[in-house]
């Protein structure tokens, strides 16, 4: 008896920082991630029924850089800004190019 299905997934994550202080009243800042998932399909070739995931790839761009600078006692100007950006790829299981499937395809 067989049953469940299997997880590849496959997942890399990069975290990047750097901090500069340039003077006593002046410091920046930058961080950086990437995020990379790549999840194959659960179809086994032959079953329909074994589509529980269809074959993804997700890649994820994080990055934010920041700039403080101490006027005086009490006074500080700060700037921070952040940028995200996300890309999907799903592709569909291609089960209709099997011999059995097709035959019963074109009969409909």
């Amino acid at each position: 008896m067989t049953f469940g299905f299997k997880s590849n997934q496959n997942e890399h994550i990069l975290v990047d920082r750097i901090d500069y202080q340039m003077s006593q009243k002046h410091s920046i800042f930058g961080r950086f991630l990437l995020a990379n998932l790549e999840t194959p399909s659960t179809f086994d070739g032959k079953n329909p029924l074994t589509i529980n995931l269809a074959d993804s790839r997700t890649r994820v761009y994080s990055l934010v850089l920041g700039d403080t600078y101490l006027i005086g006692t009490g006074t500080v100007s700060s700037f921070r800004a952040g940028v995200n950006r996300s890309w999907n790829e799903r592709a569909a299981d291609s089960f209709f190019h099997s011999p059995i499937w097709a035959c019963r395809a074109s009969l409909l």
